[in-house]
């Protein structure tokens, strides 16, 4: 299981799921881009806006590591490859976490 936020005195099981946070954050985003036309691509964004944190220094991070972790990064990157039509390259754990995120 993947969580995307924390709160100190929660136990773990009281977490937000990371792929809650981003179903939830991805309905809102096309709710909020209808008018404008551009459901879709609010959705997608939001769907990648916190995918780093599909990773197990994050997931450490979460639970206390004081080591920064970036996780904003990959979003960017997996638009990034997307978007150059060069998925081939990315890795296949980048693949495979990004796609479990949005089933």
């Amino acid at each position: 299981m993947y969580y995307a936020h924390s709160r100190e005195g929660l136990e773990k099981s009281e977490w937000q799921c990371l792929k809650d946070h981003l179903a939830n954050t991805g309905n809102l985003a096309a709710e909020l881009g209808s008018d404008a036309g551009i459901s879709e691509l609010a959705r997608t964004a939001a769907l990648l806006h916190d995918i780093g944190k599909y990773s197990q220094a994050f997931q450490r991070r979460l639970e206390g590591s004081n080591r920064r972790v970036d996780h904003s990064s990959a979003g960017a990157r997996t638009a990034r490859c997307w978007s150059r039509r060069r998925c081939g390259t990315c890795s296949s754990e980048r693949r495979r976490n990004w796609r479990s995120c949005i089933r």
